[in-house]
């Protein structure tokens, strides 16, 4: 039988990478960051733009429950182009079932604890049907949920810095709430 004759002598190459591979290696890595970055980004944007049209469901469905809790009606407003909102308690239920909306009449918001979306924006908060083209967009509404837990038809238009935008619809009578992705072609002018 043979044996294989093996020697323990030194290996000619050194072990380890050269600087040529370690640069190629470093190349290659900037270059996969730099094609995964806007996807990544994108992806951000939707998630926050998502939790922020969360949040404004959230914040009605709050508001709802406190009205019909404490039996005092409860204001949403918020103040477009930014994304502060506030839930506030309206001291005249008279007022507020015939609909009045004083504060955001006048351009800014209760006095009570004032909630920020951060870099997610209010476009248009109106009552109404959405697809209602007699609503002015610029005129920030007033969403006033009754003792009774009943509410007008309302909607808040969310945007994203990217331009992304998402609708939150409030059904009155329920209070139930949907959120919609509003593409380019339905956006508002």
């Amino acid at each position: 039988m043979t044996s294989l004759r093996t020697t323990k002598g030194r290996d000619p190459r050194p072990a380890g990478f050269t600087l040529a591979e370690l640069m190629l290696v470093l190349v290659l890595a900037v270059m996969l960051a730099a094609l995964a970055a806007p996807a990544l980004t994108g992806t951000m944007a939707r998630a926050r733009l998502d939790a922020a049209a969360e949040e404004v469901r959230t914040a009605w469905a709050n508001a709802r429950l406190e009205a019909i809790r404490t039996g005092e009606s409860v204001a949403f407003q918020a103040r477009l182009m930014t994304g502060e909102y506030t839930l506030s308690k309206l001291g005249d239920s008279g007022a507020a079932l015939a609909g009045s909306t004083e504060l955001a009449d006048q351009g800014r918001l209760a006095n009570d604890s004032h909630e920020d979306l951060g870099e997610i924006t209010f476009v248009q908060l109106s009552v109404g049907d959405a697809a209602d083209p007699s609503i002015d967009p610029s005129v920030a509404g007033c969403v006033v949920f009754r003792p009774d837990g009943a509410t007008d038809d309302a909607f808040a238009l969310l945007q994203s810095s990217d331009g992304r935008q998402r609708r939150v619809k409030l059904r009155g009578f329920t209070g139930g709430t949907t959120v919609d992705e509003v593409f380019a072609s339905e956006a508002a002018p």
